[in-house]
């Protein structure tokens, strides 16, 4: 049943009505009985609805006549309602990317009248520069804004958020969620990669117009111009009246960075040796499509995958591990600065973070200098649920896969009271245990499932990276490998936290080792790979390891990034990032396993001890350890 009135216009009187479903036809289609309830009796009639999903939370209706009786007929000529409905969960859903890029000058109409048409600055609006950015509007002026506008609390600098979109006839529309209560609806003009024009309805209407596109439902609403400027350099005028000096002593000096100066675009640094190289991202994205994406570094610029590139403008900003980024762009959005935090992880795995953005030209590059690092501009806001809530910017871990070294896992503390090893749950799946020695085999831990429905048995988890979060949490970036075995299979993070009966183990995709994804996981605001709770007083010991255990089949990870060119690694990192010196040069060979530090050790104490005088020694180990513990 579908409970609804209509009001014809402002202030009239409302028209209440229920929809009872008589008939459910293909594709959404209902055939309902239309009862009037606002007025004295009325004889119910019948039509034919459709039901469109424009995305989760918007819904647009084709509607029939209404007739006096059911008819199968009804829905062969229905007809779309422009006026979208909205869930209730508008406000708080989360947004999708929008359906164009780049940045524009507007020229902003009502009712044939150009808004702020005297000032020298143009709004403008920028949509998708960096992918999930959304759409941000800088009206520049008061005088831009529609009083419409105003009253729904749009500000000078106004985020959007798109919600939904769709194609009619010739136009794309698009539902605009302001960071209000408010949806608005734009109709652009094709094509998406060039626009010319626009419409912006200020009330909820989606209206195509009549045969020239000319709206009809709503005279509510603004006609945009749009106008594309290129900035590749920071070294430009932002408007044609910087030609004249005499802007030099206004406060327009800040548009004029190429008459006015000081600017020097020649500033550049190259990025230290221990970066330039690919680097592999294995996320979430890799696990569902199996493509890889790359961070590739090179002598001066560094590319992001669905970012962009990057160009080094300044080392070691407020500390050593801090760089300021100039990203420029080909589709008119204006140049962007930012600060990137690296950090040395091990030999194989390095962790990144790109800082809030400034927008060119707000500030000199000496203020940028003094302001892009800072603490605060790697805070933002997520929304989490119904609210906001302000992360640190998470980093991202990325592993360059084409030379691999093991590490000590240090989990020496996490281990500390379980010799026999570490048993866990997973809620109600099955249990396991994880086994580490750190006198032994420090650089690796392995896994056995007990009463599991599918076999995971004797996977090895070579420590490529370990890291503290606080002193309850350790990560430990690996290498998956089949026991025995030398290819790694996956990449993926393991996170050992808390204390007592509170001690979980939550795995996540490699990419994802950082302490936002570790908190929003135990928030049960997003779902790790796997979440384990260590028993403390487990149902039964950990049972001891058996070699001869069927091995489960896991895709290799490729490991070839010959497509990708990235500068190769000819001396010794900057002072304070420590490299040792046997770590292996290139890549392997195809097909050719990768040693680690344990096999080599394996291999050599094999072959200088006779095998029956090997065992006899390692028994005689175990058993002294065993005694001095207890």
């Amino acid at each position: 049943m579908i409970t609804a009135k209509y009001c014809p216009y402002v202030g009239s009187a409302c028209q209440h009505y229920v929809q009872h479903c008589v008939e459910k036809r293909d594709d959404n289609q209902y055939i309902v009985k239309h009862e009037i309830r606002s007025t004295g009796f009325s004889p119910p009639r019948y039509l034919c609805i459709q039901f469109i999903f424009r995305s989760p939370t918007v819904l647009q209706m084709k509607e029939s006549e209404k007739f006096d009786k059911p008819s199968a007929e009804l829905c062969n000529n229905i007809v779309l309602n422009n006026w979208p409905l909205f869930s209730t969960s508008l406000g708080t859903a989360p947004a999708i990317a929008c359906p164009f890029s780049g940045g524009y000058n507007m020229r902003i109409s009502s009712n044939g009248h150009e808004l702020c048409s005297n000032k020298m600055l143009s709004p403008r609006i920028e949509s998708e520069c960096e992918a999930g950015d959304g759409i941000s509007v800088d009206f520049k002026h008061k005088e831009c804004i529609h009083e419409n506008l105003k009253s729904m609390r749009m500000n000078l600098r106004q985020h959007i958020d798109c919600m939904a979109t769709w194609t009619d006839r010739n136009y794309q529309f698009v539902i605009l969620r302001p960071d209000s209560d408010h949806a608005l609806c734009l109709r652009i003009k094709k094509p998406l990669d060039n626009i010319r024009h626009a419409y912006l309805f200020m009330d909820l209407v989606c209206d195509p117009g009549n045969s020239v596109g000319q709206p009809e439902d709503s005279q509510n609403f603004l006609s945009i111009e749009f106008e594309r400027k290129y900035i590749h350099s920071v070294c430009e005028n932002e408007f044609e009246g910087c030609s004249d000096e005499r802007f030099c002593d206004t406060d327009m000096r800040a548009h004029c960075k190429l008459t006015c100066g000081p600017c020097r675009s020649d500033d550049i640094c190259a990025f230290p040796e221990y970066l330039r190289r690919v680097w592999s991202i294995y996320d979430r994205k890799y696990a569902q499509t199996n493509k890889m994406r790359y961070v590739n570094i090179t002598n001066y610029e560094i590319d992001f995958p669905d970012v962009g590139k990057f160009q080094c403008l300044f080392n070691n900003v407020t500390a050593k591990h801090r760089s300021i980024l100039l990203h420029t762009f080909d589709n008119g959005c204006y140049p962007k600065f930012t600060c990137m935090e690296t950090y040395y992880s091990s030999d194989t795995v390095r962790q990144f973070r790109l800082g809030r953005r400034i927008n060119w030209p707000v500030y000199d590059l000496s203020r940028v200098k003094s302001q892009a690092c800072k603490s605060i501009m790697f805070k933002k806001d997520y929304q989490i649920g119904d609210s906001s809530e302000k992360f640190k910017i998470p980093k991202i871990t990325v592993i360059d896969a084409s030379y691999t070294k093991s590490q000590n896992c240090k989990l020496d503390y996490e281990f500390r009271n379980h010799l026999n090893g570490l048993y866990f749950r997973e809620g109600d799946k099955c249990d396991g245990c994880l086994y580490y020695d750190n006198i032994i085999n420090p650089d690796y831990f392995e896994v056995r499932t007990i009463n599991c429905p599918s076999s995971l048995n004797y996977l090895e988890y070579i420590c490529m990276a370990s890291f503290k979060f606080d002193n309850e949490t350790t990560a430990v970036v690996t290498g998956t490998r089949i026991r025995r075995q030398n290819t790694y299979r996956q990449f993926l993070c393991w996170v050992f936290t808390g204390t007592g009966e509170k001690r979980k183990v939550v795995v996540f995709d490699a990419a994802d080792c950082n302490e936002v994804q570790l908190q929003l996981s135990l928030a049960g605001d997003v779902v790790p790979k796997s979440m384990f709770e260590v028993m403390e007083k487990p149902p039964k010991l950990c049972p001891r390891p058996i070699d001869d255990e069927p091995q489960p089949d896991i895709p290799i990870i490729p490991l070839d990034t010959s497509s990708i060119t990235a500068t190769p690694v000819k001396k010794k990192p900057l002072n304070g990032y420590k490299l040792t010196t046997d770590i292996i040069k290139g890549p392997p060979a195809p097909n050719k396993p990768v040693q680690t530090d344990r096999q080599n050790a394996d291999s050599s104490a094999s072959s200088s001890l006779p095998q029956p005088l090997l065992h006899t020694f390692i028994c005689l180990f175990v058993l002294l350890r065993t005694l001095c513990t207890t």
